[in-house]
Protein backbone atom coordinates (compact mmCIF):
# COMPACT_ATOMS: atom_id res chain seq x y z
CA UNK A 1 0.00 0.00 0.00
CA UNK A 2 0.89 3.37 -0.78
CA UNK A 3 1.61 6.09 2.09
CA UNK A 4 -0.12 8.83 1.17
CA UNK A 5 0.81 12.38 2.69
CA UNK A 6 -1.10 15.51 3.51
CA UNK A 7 -0.50 18.93 4.41
CA UNK A 8 -2.16 20.70 6.81
CA UNK A 9 -5.02 23.04 4.87
CA UNK A 10 -5.36 21.05 1.83
CA UNK A 11 -8.60 19.93 0.26
CA UNK A 12 -9.59 16.21 0.26
CA UNK A 13 -12.83 14.13 -0.70
CA UNK A 14 -13.88 11.76 1.55
CA UNK A 15 -15.68 8.69 1.15
CA UNK A 16 -18.00 6.74 3.28
CA UNK A 17 -20.50 4.87 3.04
CA UNK A 18 -23.52 3.79 5.68
CA UNK A 19 -24.95 0.32 5.26
CA UNK A 20 -28.18 -1.56 7.16
CA UNK A 21 -29.42 -5.71 7.26
CA UNK A 22 -30.05 -5.06 3.43
CA UNK A 23 -26.29 -4.22 2.30
CA UNK A 24 -25.28 -0.41 1.12
CA UNK A 25 -28.29 2.38 2.59
CA UNK A 26 -26.27 5.67 1.33
CA UNK A 27 -22.85 6.36 0.10
CA UNK A 28 -21.15 9.71 1.14
CA UNK A 29 -19.23 11.94 -0.76
CA UNK A 30 -17.62 15.30 1.58
CA UNK A 31 -15.16 18.07 0.67
CA UNK A 32 -13.13 18.75 3.39
CA UNK A 33 -9.84 20.72 4.57
CA UNK A 34 -7.03 18.57 6.27
CA UNK A 35 -6.61 19.72 9.71
CA UNK A 36 -3.83 17.04 11.38
CA UNK A 37 -2.31 14.78 9.54
CA UNK A 38 -0.98 11.01 11.04
CA UNK A 39 0.18 7.84 9.90
CA UNK A 40 -2.74 6.29 9.56
CA UNK A 41 -5.55 8.85 10.13
CA UNK A 42 -6.05 12.30 9.10
CA UNK A 43 -8.36 14.91 10.84
CA UNK A 44 -10.40 16.76 8.62
CA UNK A 45 -13.43 19.84 8.81
CA UNK A 46 -15.79 20.27 6.45
CA UNK A 47 -16.42 23.01 3.84
CA UNK A 48 -19.94 24.11 4.50
CA UNK A 49 -19.40 27.09 2.17
CA UNK A 50 -18.73 29.65 4.66
CA UNK A 51 -18.38 28.07 7.93
CA UNK A 52 -16.35 25.23 8.91
CA UNK A 53 -17.82 22.27 11.46
CA UNK A 54 -15.45 20.94 14.52
CA UNK A 55 -12.42 18.29 13.58
CA UNK A 56 -13.13 14.61 12.70
CA UNK A 57 -10.81 11.94 12.16
CA UNK A 58 -10.86 9.41 8.81
CA UNK A 59 -8.56 6.79 7.78
CA UNK A 60 -6.13 7.67 5.42
CA UNK A 61 -7.68 5.36 3.09
CA UNK A 62 -10.82 7.05 3.10
CA UNK A 63 -9.72 9.98 1.07
CA UNK A 64 -8.36 11.41 -1.39
CA UNK A 65 -6.41 14.99 -2.18
CA UNK A 66 -8.09 16.87 -4.29
CA UNK A 67 -5.76 19.70 -6.44
CA UNK A 68 -6.78 23.00 -6.88
CA UNK A 69 -5.25 24.86 -9.55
Amino acid sequence: MTQKHFKTGETVIVVGATFDINGVKAVHKTLCRGYLCGKYDVFVTKLNGIDHDRPFRIPLSSCQIVRME
